[in-house]
């Protein structure tokens, strides 16, 4: 199980109760070119892939929708 977070991306696994930090640490930063903060939607591809969007409520953040490769490189796909 994926979820996101205000830093980056968490992960449960093998029904842990302690979520493991996935080390992304700045890529959707760089990518958005401002801090990201986690919005509602997170889903991971099929290659390993996870795409979430940024929500600009909490955060001077534009909406977007970044894509973080298994490498730890990510791209913004789509911004408002």
């Amino acid at each position: 199980m994926i979820c996101a977070g205000q830093i980056g991306f968490y992960r449960l696994v093998d029904g842990g109760q302690v979520p493991e930090p996935i080390p992304n640490a700045g890529a959707f930063d760089r990518a958005l070119g401002e801090p990201f903060f986690g919005g509602d939607g997170v889903a991971v591809g099929p290659s390993g892939q996870i795409y979430a969007d940024t929500s600009p409520l909490a955060n001077p953040t534009p909406y977007a929708i970044a894509e973080l490769f298994p490498s730890g490189r990510a791209q913004v796909i789509w911004r408002s």
